[in-house]
């Protein structure tokens, strides 16, 4: 648990008040106010310029609050919530990656790649897998789109079989009106 846990809001909070889309790493608003409503993208730029989110008087890291909703925890305060695409505004849960700080300080005094090529590579590969990722979340999420056309094309199906039951297949002309397109023949 971070040392500074008892300051930062709780996964139920965050979540009445923001919403997060992990596929997509978009924050919106679910509670408006006259200069933000309700739907609105929750990001701003701090006066530092830095993009967070500001909740209950508090500004919060973009990535560290995606970090609560992918996992449910706050990062510790010595770790960094980094993209693997190297695009420090890819907020999606597939580009993040937790970093310790003495992790980073480690490799910078022992040189943890044993060449400029190697780390080149090692970025080239990071930007690769998190790409891979949310091509996986997206093809996961059109399979459960499919799905759920599928099951709602047999519904259809049924349907219009229970029309043209019901109708015999004619409708009257002085029942047309009934319906706003001619049942299916």
């Amino acid at each position: 648990m971070p040392r500074n846990a008892e300051r930062l809001p709780s996964l139920t909070v965050v979540s009445a008040l923001i919403d997060y889309s992990p596929l997509l790493g978009t924050f919106k608003r679910r509670i408006g106010s006259p200069r933000s409503p309700t739907g609105s993208d929750a990001l701003t730029r701090s006066s530092s310029g830095n993009l967070v989110i500001r909740l209950r008087g508090g500004e919060y890291s973009p990535a560290r609050m995606a970090w609560l909703f992918k996992t449910g925890v706050w990062p510790e305060s010595t770790q960094y919530v980094l993209p693997r695409d190297g695009d420090r505004t890819n907020f999606a849960a597939a580009n993040l990656y937790v970093h310790d700080s003495a992790d980073t300080e480690r490799a910078r005094v022992t040189g943890y790649y044993s060449s400029a090529e190697e780390a080149q590579q090692a970025i080239v590969m990071r930007k690769a897998a998190a790409v891979h990722e949310q091509a996986e979340g997206i093809r996961r999420y059109v399979h459960d789109k499919t799905l759920e056309l599928d099951a709602l094309r047999a519904k259809l199906i049924e349907l219009d079989a229970q029309v043209q039951k019901m109708t015999g297949g004619k409708v009257p002309p002085k029942f047309q009106h009934l319906f706003r397109s001619a049942p299916k023949q």
